[in-house]
């Protein structure tokens, strides 16, 4: 059979394949979205995971993503390593950020602490996790 009648089948099957592929969100666990200014931001939490992403989408540029960050750490401790336990709860989106509970337990059996904190979100700019006081 000449090669190039099976071309055509075969672009067909390959090209029906990738269009048909589905983005794996099977690990996402919690998703929350809300407007921020002229911009959509965006929380993202997954299995397994105690970071949490944050992106900051265009809805004016075809909702591509502007900026994006993953937040994994605090006080300089990275939660997978330096803490017996870390997550985020409550999360919600406001107008100036994203604000949450971070809950910690440190390596040392001193108690689980919880701190009320936001991610501010200044046009496109995501910037650092901010934490104040400890919630009881």
């Amino acid at each position: 059979m000449n090669l190039f009648k099976l071309a055509p089948v075969f672009c067909v099957f390959f090209l029906g394949g990738a269009a048909a592929a589905v983005p794996d969100i099977g690990p996402v666990s919690e998703v929350g979205v809300g407007r921020i200014g002229d911009n959509v931001a965006r929380y993202i939490k997954t299995f397994n995971d105690s970071c949490l992403e944050v992106q900051v989408i265009s809805p004016d540029k075809n909702w591509e993503v502007l900026s994006f960050a993953n937040f994994c750490k605090f006080e300089g401790k990275k939660f997978g390593s330096d803490f017996a336990d870390a997550g985020f709860e409550d999360i919600t989106v406001q107008e100036d950020g994203i604000h949450m509970i971070l809950s910690v337990t440190p390596l040392q059996p001193t108690g689980e602490q919880r701190r009320r904190c936001v991610v501010p979100v200044v046009g496109a700019l995501i910037k650092e996790l901010s934490c104040s006081e400890i919630v009881k």
